[in-house]
């Protein structure tokens, strides 16, 4: 991908580092002025992990850890399974959510180059996402827009990354309401005019982040990790869950404690018992 970059959400739940960067983003999201020791210019970073980017052969700077607290708000609280047996990909536990960084576009911005003629006025609401990748770290801002399709409200959602020469891209993403994930090249993708964000609370969707259940293996049980958003899914990871001396996991999540044990030898079943409900004013978490 020459002359391309890549950004992607990199989330994990602990970490003073993390911490320190949430605070700072989340400060300067909404209007305040972040601590000096956790400035967005020179963030924190996690223990170093290879990446690089694809097709281009060059190493990514480590990713940050954000907790999820850095990427979304409670927006209720959270929801269980009821005690019982369970198999593969039934959720749970689930919390609604929505995006803890939003604000509005200052100005009208268009979309460049021939024949484009998309643009996005002034006032048009978008949401923040702290991002790692080829550029380093940035926060990166995405419009989301729906249109009704019958009885039904679709969505699509423009990011507006900058690139190696810090030439803002118009971006049209997979996942609407929460990319984890983008992937340009300078050559293939339309440039926008500058974009500056005015930060506010706006209302976006509810969105679900979900802890599901996948499978068993020798040592762990597997639990996915997903933000649910009308008609996608954007994937965090899984959870592995070691087994205890009795076989047995325990999954604790949004202040409460949940045992699930193995059905017989099969890989996709569970018997799940609730220990201790989780909290209503519980925070997000991955």
């Amino acid at each position: 991908m020459f002359g391309g970059a890549w950004f992607s959400v990199k989330v994990f739940s602990f970490g003073a580092a993390a911490i320190i960067a949430a605070t700072s983003l989340a400060a300067t999201a909404h209007g305040q002025e972040p601590a000096p020791q956790s400035a967005p210019q020179a963030p924190p970073q996690a223990a170093p992990q290879p990446a690089s980017e694809p097709g281009a052969g060059s190493e990514a700077p480590p990713p940050l850890t954000f907790p999820a607290t850095a990427l979304l708000d409670a927006a209720g609280p959270p929801e269980q399974h009821a005690d019982g047996p369970i198999k593969r990909g039934v959720v749970l536990l689930s919390l609604p959510v929505t995006h803890a960084q939003t604000g509005v576009l200052r100005q009208d911005v268009k979309k460049l180059g021939l024949f484009a003629k998309a643009s996005l006025p002034a006032g048009t609401p978008v949401f923040g996402l702290p991002m790692t990748g080829s550029q380093g770290f940035n926060v990166i801002w995405c419009a989301p827009r729906s249109q009704t399709r019958g009885d039904k409200i679709a969505w699509s959602t423009t990011c507006f990354p900058k690139d190696a020469a810090n030439m803002t891209r118009w971006v049209d993403v997979y996942e609407p309401l929460f990319p984890i994930y983008l992937s340009f090249s300078a050559n293939g993708t339309h440039g926008a005019t500058e974009v500056t964000i005015e930060p506010k609370r706006v209302a976006l969707p509810v969105m679900r982040l979900t802890f599901t259940f996948t499978e068993w293996d020798k040592d762990d049980a597997d639990i996915f990790i997903s933000v649910e958003s009308p008609g996608t899914r954007g994937p965090i990871g899984n959870r592995s869950l070691p087994r205890l001396a009795d076989g047995s996991v325990r999954l604790k999540a949004f202040g409460g404690e949940f045992k699930l044990t193995q059905v017989g030898t099969d890989r996709h079943a569970a018997l799940l018992e609730v220990i201790t409900p989780p909290k209503p004013d519980a925070k997000p978490e991955f």
